[in-house]
């Protein structure tokens, strides 16, 4: 008697966040925002082989609040990536740019976005 057996395996990609990004600062702004400010920080994602992954944001606009005592105004962003797939590794720049204010209230503004990397 004959049996056949099935050989099988798999082979499954791993990516990483290798150089996760950075805090986007705009630093200190003095009067009106025009909307043309723009700042940048960059991330590094490794995988292994030609595992093809894509970076996303979970979304590409928000707004930063004020964080000081009493603040209550708000300064909007928009956020683009300079490419946004790959395969094995590569290095990505992010790019904020905020949106247009006659006369943001003076204080710290803080807002927060989230990168994903699927593969």
């Amino acid at each position: 008697m004959l049996l056949d057996s099935n050989i099988t395996a798999r082979r499954s990609g791993v990516c990483t966040i290798s150089t996760p990004p950075g805090d986007i600062d705009f630093g200190t702004i003095t009067g009106e925002v025009l909307g043309t400010e723009t700042a940048t920080t960059s991330l590094s994602v490794t995988c292994n082989g030609l595992t093809p992954y894509t970076v996303s944001f979970t979304s590409t606009s928000g707004s930063m609040a004020n964080t000081s005592p009493g603040g209550t105004d708000s300064i909007s962003y928009s956020l683009a990536l300079d490419s946004s797939s790959g395969s094995s590794s590569g290095s990505h720049t992010i790019t904020a740019t905020l949106g247009a204010h006659a006369s943001p209230e003076e204080g710290d503004y803080l807002g927060t976005s989230t990168v994903e990397v699927a593969y």
